[in-house]
């Protein structure tokens, strides 16, 4: 899947970076935001640079530079391969991405490196080619980002003539015909009938429906929808149906990995919608980008990642990894936290994959509604919790850092007058709980050999050298923690916040 995308001049869009992308990811916005330019952006090769991280071992790289270094005597293709290896494993220490877009760039920072390099100018920056370098690098992911946009005026048409070879498109044009050819292929037949048959039965998950596409007397195809007992037209039946329909028929008969949803709520009843969101998570091998207005799909629970899209004259957007911030520009109610199972308050955005992960360790899983909400850092002790007051289905965690002493003192005393549960973490903060050998995997070469632990009441970027670089961990925290097990904090203060919220789930 991509991992980062950087898209560029097409209308108001100057340039934007979505970054740490996941499996499904989620625009959002107010109308006339951008949405929509953002996915048209994605559908042209000339708008967009596609990047991915330089990470270890390097041995793949350096055995395609090692042909170019052995044409050459001077330099010796030792002191070649060398310089090559010494400025790779560079880029990698600072965290480099190298984006399709900025080919000529990064060419131009190694040929720099050229001349840095131990001896001097002991060969030109012209000597080497790095396309064929480039083009294996970046090949896979731009195989893979071919995306396929449906969008938000989608029409299916209820009766038509039988034109088998008709074009297909994901707005909806020749669909019909599509499933009237899957539904009448040899049952055994992989692409084709059992293509209709997932399709079939995917319909009737999402809407409690059926569908079925038949001939008349006219030498025409038909389409007729079943909700109760009888077999209705479609042109009589809400659009809801029809829209799931193209979508589901879309994902399923086009090949492309990556897929562009504008607005899959139309139409559709939010028992709809939510079953909708299950099923794309279901498909672990596409990746999709959604533009929407439904709070539905702002379930950080399900979906990866969420952006704001606005637009001042130019587009911008900006990632949101929390709910409630997006719930207040878009106009929802705070209610939407509280009417959860559960509303668990951290510290910030960076926290909640590490909770939400760890409950998995638990045993606790998605069928449960779960809520998470920021408190903001040492604005906290100041935030009004009396809208949480009497409810025993919110708990807070802080952490230990002494630098924001008084605020989590004021902020554990407003808790208790409002009753509610706040656990307070003997370490420094919940980075502190980390497994200092998956650090070590996730950032190679970077932390010094010399740090053989983890003190529990020092800053972990501290301890690992990060803060003097102006760098932090925490922007890898899912990372890391999907790396890790519950044996990994087990006896602990924060195994103990775990269980306690693992109680309460048990008992409602």
């Amino acid at each position: 899947m991509i991992k980062y995308l950087t898209l560029k001049n097409h209308k108001a869009l100057n340039s934007v970076n979505l970054n740490n992308l996941g499996h499904i990811n989620i625009i959002c916005g107010k109308n006339n935001s951008g949405k929509t330019t953002l996915l048209e952006a994605m559908c042209d090769e000339k708008k967009i640079g596609i990047g991915k991280e330089l990470v270890g071992p390097t041995d793949w790289l350096l055995s395609l530079f090692k042909p170019m270094a052995n044409r050459y005597t001077r330099p010796a293709p030792s002191i070649s391969m060398k310089w090559f290896h010494d400025f790779i494993n560079n880029e990698i220490a600072c965290g480099k991405i190298w984006f399709s877009d900025k080919r000529e760039e990064i060419d131009k920072q190694i040929k720099e490196s050229i001349g840095n390099h131990n001896p001097p100018n002991s060969f030109g920056p012209n000597t080497f080619k790095f396309d064929n370098i480039f083009n294996t690098f970046f090949q896979k992911n731009i195989d893979f980002f071919k995306p396929i946009l449906i969008p938000p005026k989608r029409k299916l048409d209820f009766k038509t003539d039988i034109i088998l070879n008709q074009e297909v498109t994901p707005a909806g044009q020749g669909l019909l015909n599509k499933l009237f050819f899957l539904k009448n292929q040899d049952l055994e037949s992989y692409k084709t009938y059992k293509t209709y048959k997932k399709i079939y039965e995917t319909f009737e998950y999402i809407t409690n429906s059926k569908f079925n596409v038949v001939p008349n007397t006219d030498n025409m195809i038909e389409l007729f929808y079943k909700s109760d007992t009888n077999w209705i037209n479609a042109e009589a039946c809400g659009l809801g149906l029809t829209d799931v329909l193209i979508i589901v028929t879309v994902l399923n008969v086009f090949e492309n990995k990556v897929v562009l949803i504008e607005e899959p709520e139309n139409h559709l009843h939010a028992d709809f919608q939510k079953r909708l969101l299950f099923y794309l998570t279901s498909i672990k091998f596409k990746q999709f980008f959604i533009s929407t207005h439904s709070s539905i799909f702002l379930n950080i629970d399900i979906i990866d990642k969420i952006f704001y899209c606005q637009n001042n004259a130019e587009i911008t957007i900006t990632d949101q990894t929390t709910k409630s911030e997006i719930f207040n520009a878009l106009g929802y109610s705070i209610t939407e936290n509280i009417v959860a199972d559960i509303l668990i308050l951290l510290e910030g955005p960076t926290d909640i994959p590490v909770v939400k992960e760890m409950l998995k360790w638990v045993d606790i899983g998605s069928h449960h509604n779960i809520k998470y909400w920021p408190l903001g850092g040492d604005i906290m002790a100041s935030l009004d919790l009396s809208v949480f007051a009497e409810r025993n289905n919110v708990f807070a965690l802080i952490d230990s850092d002494p630098g924001s002493k008084s605020q989590r003192t004021r902020f554990a005393r407003n808790c208790k007058k409002n009753q509610i549960y706040c656990k307070k973490l003997n370490k420094y903060s919940i980075e502190n709980y980390f497994n200092l050998e998956v650090l070590r995997k996730i950032f190679p070469q970077q932390i010094p050999k010399k740090v053989k632990k983890l003190l529990p009441l020092e800053s972990v970027d501290a301890q690992i050298g990060f803060k003097k670089k102006n760098k932090t961990i925490k922007s890898r925290n899912y990372q890391i923690v999907k790396e890790m097990e519950l044996e990994d904090i087990k006896g602990t203060d924060l195994e103990i916040f775990l269980l306690d919220i693992k109680k309460y789930l048990l008992n409602i």
